[in-house]
């Protein structure tokens, strides 16, 4: 048994007594590192739901046709009147075919394009590239708003776009986004590797 100073009112009390105090101050002390623990382990904060997590990999390149690289069927009343998605993907781009081009991303949400954005992608481009698009209930299960934003390599900005939808958010709906060259070129690639997707809910 571990060690133990005695209170003044232990001292008084029979041993057996005092063996039930010992134990129960040393169960107490147990929970309350359990109870630690379990707060270590789990950290997510309260009203945020992980929907998807995505790994698989898809590359874009030679090729002018519009590919979608993640989608996602969003449950029925996900979004509410304001609720929140929240996705972020990540891969890498290159183009090291001797001119420049550009790479359009479009977020679609329920076969709508909420968002719709063509940044340049300059010759000798080799980087990493990460995009956040959060789409809002506004205010009604039929209306969205919201905004994306994508970069690349050191916080260098790759463009922005806000957009709208009305959508009917209280059946299934399919979240989508694709990327489309400007140009067909083998030396232009474009390489999705990994999606996250969160809800967010109003308090």
């Amino acid at each position: 048994m571990a060690e133990h100073d005695l209170t003044s009112g232990e001292r008084g009390l029979p041993e057996r007594e005092l063996n039930v105090s010992l134990n129960l101050t040393e169960q107490v002390t147990d929970l309350k590192r359990r109870v630690l623990h379990l707060e270590t382990l789990d950290p997510s904060p309260v009203g945020v739901n992980l929907l998807d997590i995505s790994v698989a990999e898809v590359t874009v390149s030679n090729t002018t046709t519009e590919t979608s690289i993640y989608s996602f069927s969003i449950p029925a009343n996900t979004l509410g009147v304001d609720n929140a998605l929240d996705l972020f993907l990540e891969g890498t781009i290159q183009n090291t075919s001797g001119g420049g081009g550009n790479i359009r991303v479009r977020v679609k949400y329920g076969g709508t394009t909420i968002f719709d954005d063509n940044p340049s992608v300059s010759n000798g481009t080799n980087e990493l590239y990460v995009i956040n698009a959060r789409i809002f209930a506004d205010g009604a299960e039929n209306a969205q708003k919201g905004a994306l934003y994508a970069s690349r390599g050191a916080d260098t900005n790759m463009g922005d776009d806000r957009g709208t939808a009305a959508v009917d958010s209280t059946t299934i709906q399919t979240l989508e986004v694709t990327v489309e060259w400007s140009a067909a070129n083998p030396a232009a690639i474009f390489v999705h590797r990994e999606a996250v997707l969160k809800q967010y809910v109003s308090p």
